[in-house]
């Protein structure tokens, strides 16, 4: 669906709804709490419970009620489920043409974003670039030195030594 979930206070609540999913194209907000999926109340539902029930085959729907601040009774949703893209980065270029990417973690497919990004913004790039990596959730090691590989022309990228002294 394209939703971030987690049990706060009791409620089953959307933490964030990502970018272009069907989620989002469903109205579905940060804040909101899932009061039923289907048939069934979440009241006293997991995390894990729930997107069990959440998720389902591409092209299949999924009906919830969310419960939301101003709104009086639950508001029925029928979503439709579809393969969700996670993307790694997220990148845009800054005033002054400075590019900026902050890689969320190191997927399969990190380093093509940004050098996809880069490509398709070589025009507007004319400043430096910012490589944000805070609060980076680590990830593909190779990932992460294919992403090196655009910025290093030269040197060690990863090295690797024990801190044990091994006797023969």
């Amino acid at each position: 669906l394209g939703i971030v979930i987690s049990v706060r206070e009791g409620r089953l609540r959307i933490l964030s709804v990502m970018d272009d999913t069907p989620a989002e194209e469903a109205g579905l907000r940060k804040g909101d709490v899932i009061v039923q999926v289907e048939e069934e109340s979440t009241e006293s539902m997991t995390v894990s419970e729930a997107a069990t029930r959440l998720r389902g085959e591409p092209g299949t729907t999924v009906t919830i009620w969310i419960s939301r601040k101003g709104v009086k009774t639950p508001k029925r949703m029928v979503i439709e489920r579809r393969i969700i893209r996670v993307r790694s980065t997220e990148s845009r270029v800054l005033p002054g043409g400075v590019a900026y990417s902050w890689v969320k973690n190191f997927q399969r497919g990190t380093s093509d974003e940004v050098r996809g990004f880069l490509d398709d913004n070589r025009h507007a790039i004319t400043g430096g670039m910012i490589l944000d990596l805070r609060d980076d959730s680590g990830g593909i090691m190779q990932e992460a030195i294919k992403l090196s590989d655009l910025f290093l022309s030269e040197g060690v990228i990863v090295s690797t030594r024990s801190r044990l002294q091994i006797e023969e």
